[in-house]
Protein backbone atom coordinates (compact mmCIF):
# COMPACT_ATOMS: atom_id res chain seq x y z
CA UNK A 1 0.00 0.00 0.00
CA UNK A 2 1.21 3.50 -0.81
CA UNK A 3 1.87 5.61 2.29
CA UNK A 4 -1.10 7.99 2.45
CA UNK A 5 -0.34 9.93 5.59
CA UNK A 6 -2.83 12.70 6.11
CA UNK A 7 -2.27 15.66 8.41
CA UNK A 8 -5.69 17.33 8.32
CA UNK A 9 -5.40 20.22 5.88
CA UNK A 10 -7.44 20.14 2.68
CA UNK A 11 -4.43 20.28 0.36
CA UNK A 12 -3.26 17.01 1.88
CA UNK A 13 -6.82 15.66 1.71
CA UNK A 14 -7.03 16.33 -2.03
CA UNK A 15 -3.65 14.67 -2.57
CA UNK A 16 -4.64 11.65 -0.46
CA UNK A 17 -8.00 11.37 -2.27
CA UNK A 18 -6.33 11.49 -5.67
CA UNK A 19 -3.83 8.84 -4.59
CA UNK A 20 -6.64 6.63 -3.26
CA UNK A 21 -8.55 7.04 -6.51
CA UNK A 22 -5.50 6.01 -8.56
CA UNK A 23 -4.03 3.33 -6.29
CA UNK A 24 -7.01 1.53 -4.85
CA UNK A 25 -8.17 -1.44 -6.87
CA UNK A 26 -11.88 -1.57 -7.41
CA UNK A 27 -13.19 -4.93 -6.38
CA UNK A 28 -14.48 -7.21 -9.09
CA UNK A 29 -18.22 -7.15 -8.83
CA UNK A 30 -20.52 -9.79 -10.26
CA UNK A 31 -23.32 -9.05 -12.66
CA UNK A 32 -26.56 -8.70 -10.70
CA UNK A 33 -27.83 -12.25 -10.42
CA UNK A 34 -29.37 -12.86 -6.99
CA UNK A 35 -28.36 -16.07 -5.30
CA UNK A 36 -25.67 -17.10 -7.80
CA UNK A 37 -22.04 -17.12 -6.71
CA UNK A 38 -19.01 -17.13 -8.92
CA UNK A 39 -16.16 -18.00 -6.56
CA UNK A 40 -13.20 -16.76 -8.54
CA UNK A 41 -14.84 -13.57 -9.73
CA UNK A 42 -17.00 -12.57 -6.80
CA UNK A 43 -14.44 -12.86 -3.99
CA UNK A 44 -11.33 -11.97 -5.99
CA UNK A 45 -9.90 -15.43 -5.31
CA UNK A 46 -9.41 -14.45 -1.64
CA UNK A 47 -12.51 -16.06 -0.14
CA UNK A 48 -15.56 -18.19 -0.73
CA UNK A 49 -18.93 -16.96 -1.90
CA UNK A 50 -22.01 -17.88 0.08
CA UNK A 51 -25.64 -17.33 -0.96
CA UNK A 52 -28.54 -16.97 1.41
CA UNK A 53 -32.02 -15.85 0.46
CA UNK A 54 -30.78 -14.38 -2.80
CA UNK A 55 -27.99 -12.41 -1.13
CA UNK A 56 -24.36 -13.04 -2.10
CA UNK A 57 -21.68 -12.71 0.57
CA UNK A 58 -17.98 -13.44 0.69
CA UNK A 59 -16.38 -15.30 3.57
CA UNK A 60 -12.79 -14.09 3.32
CA UNK A 61 -9.68 -16.18 3.75
CA UNK A 62 -7.48 -15.36 6.75
CA UNK A 63 -5.70 -12.05 6.17
CA UNK A 64 -8.29 -10.58 3.76
CA UNK A 65 -11.28 -8.34 4.39
CA UNK A 66 -13.89 -6.26 2.60
CA UNK A 67 -17.18 -7.16 0.97
CA UNK A 68 -15.29 -8.79 -1.89
CA UNK A 69 -12.15 -9.85 0.05
CA UNK A 70 -10.24 -7.13 -1.78
CA UNK A 71 -8.20 -5.82 1.16
CA UNK A 72 -5.09 -7.52 2.55
CA UNK A 73 -3.92 -7.12 6.14
CA UNK A 74 -4.71 -3.72 7.63
CA UNK A 75 -5.49 -1.98 4.31
CA UNK A 76 -9.21 -1.62 5.01
CA UNK A 77 -8.57 -0.08 8.43
CA UNK A 78 -5.87 2.24 7.00
CA UNK A 79 -8.05 3.47 4.15
CA UNK A 80 -11.06 3.88 6.45
CA UNK A 81 -9.08 5.99 8.94
CA UNK A 82 -7.71 8.28 6.20
CA UNK A 83 -11.12 8.58 4.54
CA UNK A 84 -12.84 9.48 7.82
CA UNK A 85 -10.32 12.28 8.45
CA UNK A 86 -10.75 13.62 4.90
CA UNK A 87 -14.55 13.59 5.03
CA UNK A 88 -14.63 15.27 8.46
CA UNK A 89 -12.19 18.02 7.36
CA UNK A 90 -14.17 18.73 4.19
CA UNK A 91 -17.51 18.68 6.00
CA UNK A 92 -16.21 21.11 8.64
CA UNK A 93 -14.96 23.47 5.92
CA UNK A 94 -18.20 23.38 3.93
CA UNK A 95 -20.36 24.08 6.97
CA UNK A 96 -18.40 27.29 7.63
CA UNK A 97 -18.16 28.84 4.14
CA UNK A 98 -20.77 31.51 3.35
CA UNK A 99 -20.84 30.81 -0.43
CA UNK A 100 -19.98 27.70 -2.39
CA UNK A 101 -17.31 28.48 -5.00
CA UNK A 102 -15.80 26.43 -7.80
CA UNK A 103 -12.94 25.63 -5.41
CA UNK A 104 -15.30 24.01 -2.89
CA UNK A 105 -17.06 22.09 -5.67
CA UNK A 106 -13.68 20.78 -6.80
CA UNK A 107 -12.84 19.74 -3.22
CA UNK A 108 -16.15 17.92 -2.87
CA UNK A 109 -15.78 16.12 -6.19
CA UNK A 110 -12.15 15.13 -5.76
CA UNK A 111 -12.33 14.03 -2.13
CA UNK A 112 -15.61 12.13 -2.41
CA UNK A 113 -14.56 10.46 -5.66
CA UNK A 114 -11.38 9.22 -3.95
CA UNK A 115 -13.10 8.28 -0.71
CA UNK A 116 -15.75 6.22 -2.48
CA UNK A 117 -13.41 4.45 -4.89
CA UNK A 118 -14.27 1.41 -2.83
CA UNK A 119 -17.57 1.52 -0.88
CA UNK A 120 -16.18 -0.55 2.02
CA UNK A 121 -13.97 2.28 3.32
CA UNK A 122 -16.90 4.59 4.14
CA UNK A 123 -19.29 3.59 6.90
CA UNK A 124 -22.92 4.68 7.00
CA UNK A 125 -22.31 7.69 9.30
CA UNK A 126 -19.59 9.06 7.00
CA UNK A 127 -21.83 8.38 4.02
CA UNK A 128 -24.52 10.60 5.57
CA UNK A 129 -21.97 13.45 5.64
CA UNK A 130 -21.07 12.75 2.01
CA UNK A 131 -24.72 12.96 0.96
CA UNK A 132 -25.07 16.19 2.94
CA UNK A 133 -22.05 17.70 1.14
CA UNK A 134 -23.39 16.67 -2.26
CA UNK A 135 -26.68 18.34 -1.33
CA UNK A 136 -24.81 21.51 -0.32
CA UNK A 137 -23.27 21.68 -3.80
CA UNK A 138 -26.65 21.00 -5.41
CA UNK A 139 -28.29 23.78 -3.39
CA UNK A 140 -25.53 26.36 -3.97
CA UNK A 141 -26.49 29.53 -5.80
CA UNK A 142 -26.27 29.36 -9.60
CA UNK A 143 -23.40 31.77 -10.00
CA UNK A 144 -21.25 29.60 -7.78
CA UNK A 145 -21.46 26.89 -10.44
CA UNK A 146 -20.31 29.20 -13.22
CA UNK A 147 -17.71 28.97 -14.56
CA UNK A 148 -16.42 25.59 -13.56
CA UNK A 149 -13.98 23.64 -15.64
CA UNK A 150 -14.72 20.31 -17.27
CA UNK A 151 -12.30 18.66 -14.83
CA UNK A 152 -14.24 20.00 -11.84
CA UNK A 153 -17.54 18.94 -13.38
CA UNK A 154 -16.17 15.46 -14.13
CA UNK A 155 -14.84 15.02 -10.58
CA UNK A 156 -18.22 16.08 -9.16
CA UNK A 157 -20.10 13.75 -11.53
CA UNK A 158 -17.75 10.90 -10.57
CA UNK A 159 -18.50 11.68 -6.91
CA UNK A 160 -22.27 11.50 -7.58
CA UNK A 161 -21.85 8.21 -9.39
CA UNK A 162 -19.69 6.81 -6.57
CA UNK A 163 -22.31 7.90 -4.01
CA UNK A 164 -24.97 6.08 -6.00
CA UNK A 165 -22.82 2.92 -6.01
CA UNK A 166 -22.26 3.23 -2.25
CA UNK A 167 -25.97 3.63 -1.68
CA UNK A 168 -26.63 0.35 -3.45
CA UNK A 169 -23.72 -1.28 -1.61
CA UNK A 170 -24.70 -0.11 1.89
CA UNK A 171 -25.56 -2.70 4.48
CA UNK A 172 -28.95 -1.09 5.17
CA UNK A 173 -29.93 -1.31 1.50
CA UNK A 174 -28.70 -4.90 1.27
CA UNK A 175 -30.75 -5.85 4.35
CA UNK A 176 -33.79 -4.16 2.83
CA UNK A 177 -33.32 -6.09 -0.43
CA UNK A 178 -33.01 -9.35 1.52
CA UNK A 179 -36.21 -8.56 3.44
CA UNK A 180 -38.10 -7.77 0.23
CA UNK A 181 -36.96 -11.07 -1.28
CA UNK A 182 -38.12 -12.92 1.87
CA UNK A 183 -41.51 -11.18 1.77
CA UNK A 184 -41.99 -11.88 -1.92
CA UNK A 185 -41.45 -15.60 -1.31
CA UNK A 186 -43.82 -15.71 1.67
Amino acid sequence: MVDLTYEGNLTNAVYAAQMMYQVMKSPKRPQPSPGICSLDYHCNGNGKCSSRVGNQRCVCNLGFSGSFCQFKGSQLNDYTMITTKMINALYNKLTTVPEMTANEIELVGTIIRGALKDPDVVDDSMFEKIVSMLEMVGEASNYAHYPITIDIRDAYMDALSAANNKLFHSSKVQRAITNVVKLSKA
